[in-house]
């Protein structure tokens, strides 16, 4: 079987990953409850609010990206819409599922890097690490809603329409675009450069977090506990696996402008790395945080 013959599969992996994804939705709100459970627990855990509330608008992001991805590009892909989407004229519902998209991807680059970034002032700042984040989440919200709108102006008067995607797809398979637009533009140069850079800054960020963390638990070695010791290592671990979905993004980025052939063959391995990334975040925190395995711990609240 050829690499091309992988395309003929795609109503495959649609399934699989609705399938896993549903799982992981039910396991995020599973780690909800057992958040808010108790306020004996609330006030004991080792996962601040701030934190925990970043990690949570995250998984949101995460989900509206995957949905509005699976309905603009991975489903259509299948060829089980083709019909459908040809029966539909060029229309601005269509543009606005292309620009949910978009913006969800906004979201999700943008909350990826927040939960990192809150996690490295707690680490570094730990006693006024609460006003801090205040002050971070009243500049970062808006930022977060008005940017993309901002970057995507240009596709406010363009119809969305339905076309044809080339070989290796198979025929049938479609996409979801856009047409005739504000000044002729065709590429989120804004975007183009996030997918970029976020992965770098994502990266820097946790160069920062394991370097912090390896001397905080070095010079607490004998007065921390294992639980205090746990949550550090899961927490590291959590922002480390961020980085597998934003790299899956900036590697197809940089083959879109090297080698633009390769683009369709990106795509189908930049999905499933994004899937990766996706559910690993929450998996690795769930199964590795002391947080949602002990009750009665009482670890210390400054990471």
């Amino acid at each position: 079987m050829e690499f091309d013959d992988i395309f003929k599969y795609a109503h495959i992996f649609s399934l699989l990953s609705f399938i896993y994804m549903m799982i992981t939705v039910l396991l995020v709100w599973k780690m909800y409850k057992v958040y808010h459970s108790s306020r004996a627990i609330y006030r004991s855990i080792v996962v601040h609010q701030c934190l925990f509330k970043t990690f949570i608008w995250m998984q949101v992001a995460n989900l509206s990206f995957f949905i509005f991805d699976s309905i603009v590009f991975r489903l259509p892909s299948t060829g089980y819409f083709t019909d459908l989407c040809d029966s539909i004229a060029p229309s601005h519902f269509l543009k606005l599922l292309y620009m949910g998209q978009l913006f969800t991807n906004y979201s999700s680059i943008y909350y990826s890097f927040l939960f990192c970034f809150i996690r490295l002032i707690m680490v570094f700042y730990a006693g006024d690490h609460e006003k801090v984040c205040k002050k971070i989440f009243s500049f970062f919200i808006p930022f977060t809603l008005v940017s993309p709108i901002c970057a995507d102006f240009y596709m406010i008067v363009a119809p969305g329409a339905c076309r044809r995607l080339k070989p290796p797809y198979p025929f049938g398979a479609i996409s979801i675009s856009f047409g005739e637009t504000l000044f002729n533009i065709r590429t989120d140069n804004f975007m183009l450069g996030l997918t970029f850079l976020a992965p770098l800054a994502i990266f820097f960020l946790n160069i920062l977090l394991v370097f912090k963390v390896r001397r905080i638990l070095f010079e607490r070695k004998m007065n921390s506990s294992k639980k205090q010791r746990k949550s550090h290592i899961s927490l590291t671990l959590t922002t480390l696996a961020i980085m597998i979905q934003h790299f899956a993004s900036g590697a197809k980025t940089v083959i879109g402008i090297v080698r633009p052939e390769l683009v369709p063959y990106a795509l189908i391995i930049r999905h499933r790395l994004i899937d990766l990334g996706m559910i690993s975040v929450p998996w690795i925190f769930y199964i590795s945080h002391p947080m949602f395995h002990d009750k009665t711990a009482r670890v210390s609240s400054f990471t």
